[in-house]
């Protein structure tokens, strides 16, 4: 991958398109800016709109906010202000109950996990990928439904420093999380808990979970637990 490197006092261009890393120390002024992840320690401001697949923030203020499903990693949203929704799709949403499709109680064998070892940390069992390799995969059949809520937890074992796991939805990134990790997590490493709403009509989803942890020596890895899928039409 080509890395761009910028150390830009202030900058004001109509577009830009980046394919490496562009770092800013300073003010960019943009009329569009693409780029297919973004990631601050500061704050963004944005005059017109966003528009993306996913953003995650710890602290959002929009003025007009269009997204498909809203979650939180701490399981409560805060809206200050006024919010608008379809009657329809809200009075149908809230009213139907969820349904289990999927029980990690029930599946005692996880043999079905295509690239993936199973194990235990204490009484925990754990789906991890293979020595070497960076991803396990499965398809889940559901039935009818027009929502796919994936609940479970990763925990990430060993010297993690900033690489990303990933959670697909056929194909899809619906989840994505920075892992940090060391010894002082023990040997069952740091868990994240994840908790995943999203439209979803197709009978069948592949999950895979995935990261770009270049595993040389098959000590540092993800593991994943509990995983459960409900439906909801």
């Amino acid at each position: 991958m080509f890395v761009l490197a910028m150390l830009i006092l202030a900058c004001a261009i109509d577009a830009v398109t980046i394919n490496g890393d562009l770092e800013i120390e300073g003010i960019a002024t943009c009329v569009e800016f693409n780029s297919n992840s973004i990631e601050t320690d500061g704050s963004i401001s944005i005059d017109s709109s966003l528009i993306a697949d996913s953003v995650s923030a710890t602290f959002m203020s929009a003025q007009s906010l269009t997204v498909n499903t809203i979650t939180s990693h701490t399981g409560t949203v805060t809206i200050e202000g006024n919010i608008n929704l379809s009657p329809l799709t809200t009075a149908t949403f809230i009213q139907k109950t969820w349904t289990l499709a999927h029980s990690y109680l029930l599946d005692t064998t996880f043999k079905t996990w295509t690239g993936a070892d199973i194990g235990l940390c204490g009484e925990q069992r754990l789906i991890r990928p293979q020595c070497q390799k960076q991803d396990v995969f499965r398809e889940f059949m559901l039935g009818k439904h027009r929502f796919l809520r994936v609940q479970g937890g990763i925990s990430f074992v060993g010297n993690w420093q900033g690489e990303f796991a990933r959670i697909k939805a056929d194909g899809k990134v619906v989840w994505s999380r920075r892992g940090y990790g060391n010894s002082e997590f023990g040997p069952c490493g740091r868990l994240i808990p994840f908790d995943i709403v999203i439209p979803h009509t197709a009978e069948e989803v592949s999950l895979i979970f995935e990261t770009d942890l270049k595993n040389e020596d098959c000590m540092t890895r993800f593991s994943v637990s509990e995983v459960n899928l409900l439906i909801k039409e």
